[in-house]
């Protein structure tokens, strides 16, 4: 695989032709977006949505979307079949993509990828090459920012799939390490890693890597019996990336949905403790498959809910936004 550096800035002294270890990682730890117990915290965040829902989309007009909703951040889906999957983005075509993002004044929050730790060697190596080209992509887009890779890790029971998430993640973390990136895996509620709290079991046997932490999602714990201050309080130390969408039950089953159209979670609540706990990164909203693959579907009139509804909840919390 071949290894990608993170450009040197400019400074008044010459700049070092190769990054150690120990200058990455403590890169990875000034980005997480968390406020120490003595350190002043923020009473401000990015909102941002995903484009994960605008599959449809050119990756310009998805910008253009975002922006024109008001948004302050975007999250670009770089899964194998989105028009900004990396291998489909020429280098002419990040610089322009690049160039609209920080024109309309959009920060990149994340990249968004799916990769299943695989038993499989050849498939492993080939998800160590996606992260490293998805990092890649991120710094193209958003040169100034330590590039963030979120990803589930998939389905199976905890206990049968733990020994090969460890394994396989201790490449993705030496990975990251070396390459000057962040990975943050969101525990799903139909996936193996479900819960923050086995989030956290993960990356202690990792040995906590500050290049590795946990995406906050409050759709995927409700309906669980499992108390979400207390969730929330489990991922804080590792927490890189926060998403939001509702959940309803519906004929004895769980279902995604939009924000704010089901009232479920309390994104408001959220965002009080989120604020309360020195978070001070992005919201993401997410527009589930569970949405965007019903006829029909307007990427659109999706992006307006998710900014009304979670633009309310701001208010509502008196929580800031950080433009």
């Amino acid at each position: 695989m071949k290894r990608l550096r993170r450009p040197c800035r400019k400074s008044g002294r010459a700049a070092p032709t190769t990054v150690s270890r120990r200058r990455v990682l403590a890169a990875a730890l000034v980005a997480t977006p968390l406020a120490g117990a003595d350190e002043p915290r923020s009473e401000a965040i990015t909102l941002g949505i995903g484009t994960y829902g605008m599959q449809s989309l050119p990756p310009a007009a998805a910008i253009d979307l975002v922006a024109d909703t008001g948004f302050d951040s975007i999250e670009i889906a770089a899964l194998a079949d989105w028009p900004t999957a990396p291998e489909r983005l020429s280098a002419a075509t990040r610089h322009d993509l690049g160039a609209r993002l920080a024109g309309r004044g959009l920060v990149v929050s994340a990249l968004m990828e799916h990769l299943p730790p695989a038993a499989d060697d050849t498939v492993h190596r080939g998800q160590l090459e996606r992260l490293a080209r998805a990092a890649a992509l991120a710094r193209d887009l958003a040169p100034d920012t330590v590039p963030l890779v979120q990803t589930i890790l998939g389905g199976g029971r905890w206990d049968d799939v733990r020994g090969l998430f460890a394994e396989r993640l201790a490449a993705w973390r030496d990975l990251a390490a070396r390459e000057g990136f962040r990975i943050a895996l969101k525990p799903h509620r139909f996936g193996a890693l479900s819960t923050p709290a086995l989030a956290r079991q993960l990356l202690a046997a990792l040995g906590d890597p500050p290049c590795l932490g946990i995406v906050f999602d409050e759709s995927h714990l409700v309906f669980r019996e499992i108390d979400l201050v207390e969730a929330l309080a489990t991922a804080r130390p590792c927490l890189f990336h926060v998403a939001v969408k509702d959940t309803e039950q519906r004929d004895g089953t769980v279902a995604f949905a939009l924000p704010g159209a089901t009232g479920t979670p309390d994104h408001a609540a959220l965002l009080r403790r989120l604020v309360a706990a020195g978070y001070a990164g992005d919201v993401c909203c997410e527009v589930s498959s569970q949405i965007s693959k019903h006829p029909g579907y307007d990427p659109a009139a999706a992006a307006r809910q998710c900014h009304r509804a979670i633009a309310a909840a701001c208010a509502a919390a008196g929580i800031g936004r950080r433009r």
